[in-house]
């Protein structure tokens, strides 16, 4: 699954990249780009596996996510995160 969102962001990037960017520019800002895809995935899937907070059950967000999709009849999709505290 990595290598595919790697290789998915290398190849927007790719496109985005002027043909006269020398070789050496080339690789340092594909190495930048897949760090990012990295760093990306990784914070969505840590996300999606936390407990929803506030359940009263132990659900995870991704499986309560599923739930609703399932009860509404629709799907949800996450555009952006938000931070909250609950005291």
């Amino acid at each position: 699954m990595i290598d595919q969102v790697v290789e998915e962001a290398k190849e927007q990037a790719e496109q985005k990249l002027s043909p006269d960017m020398p070789e050496k520019a080339r690789e340092r800002a594909m190495a930048g780009v897949a760090a990012k895809a990295i760093q990306k995935l990784e914070k969505r899937d840590v996300l999606f596996e936390q407990e929803l907070a506030t359940s009263d059950e132990s659900v995870s967000v991704k499986k309560f996510l599923e739930q609703e999709s399932a009860r509404l009849g629709k799907t949800i999709s996450i555009k952006q995160w938000a931070l909250f505290i609950i005291k």
